[in-house]
């Protein structure tokens, strides 16, 4: 238990701007697994989370648990299947043409800059401060903890050019105040 009991009962109201006249919605005295299944239009069946992990001892296209990833007691712990990326990329492709956001996480750190709404490697040039660093490998990176899983989002659209990214549409979590609408944009490098 990090903070308290979870709820055993759910009140939440919201109000329905899609329709031609807005309704408020008020949900009481629901428990959090039948909200869940009422207002959440989810299917986790047939789900895969899939990682590129360039590291020692890591098998492309082999199933691997992850300990660290384990959320609660009790809890299962989170599985990946680890492709290769142009693999990954063509997967998160395909998901999106059929119409399903995807899930990812990603090393956000510097190369976010809210103002611009952007997510790239050129957005800060950090060598008018510092000495030019060689460039590393992602699994140089992630051996030496210079890159890590930092923040979570949801791709939601891409631009293609000749059928190859190049730039990503993002559905941020810190709401509609970043971004337009809570997007950014995110380079596909």
């Amino acid at each position: 238990r990090a903070f308290r009991e979870p709820p055993k009962e759910i009140q939440w109201d919201f109000t329905l701007k899609a329709l031609k006249k807005p309704a408020r919605v008020e949900v009481e005295g629901v428990s959090p697994q039948e909200f869940f299944r009422r207002y959440v239009p989810f299917d986790f069946n047939g789900k895969v989370g899939i990682i590129n992990y360039p590291s020692e001892g890591f098998v492309e296209e082999k199933l691997y648990a992850h300990e660290a990833s384990l959320k609660m007691v009790g809890g299962a712990s989170q599985s990946s299947l680890h492709l290769k990326y142009d693999d990954i990329v063509d997967v998160v492709i395909t998901s999106l043409k059929n119409g399903s956001p995807v899930y990812f996480s990603c090393d956000v750190g510097e190369k976010l800059d809210k103002k611009r709404e952007t997510l790239d490697l050129r957005n800060y040039d950090f060598s008018l401060l510092f000495p030019k660093a060689p460039e590393m490998t992602k699994k140089e990176r992630i051996e030496t903890g210079e890159s890590n899983s930092t923040h979570s989002m949801t791709l939601v659209g891409v631009h293609l050019v000749d059928k190859k990214p190049v730039r990503w549409c993002v559905l941020n979590s810190w709401g509609g105040k970043t971004g337009k609408d809570g997007r950014i944009t995110m380079t596909h490098e």
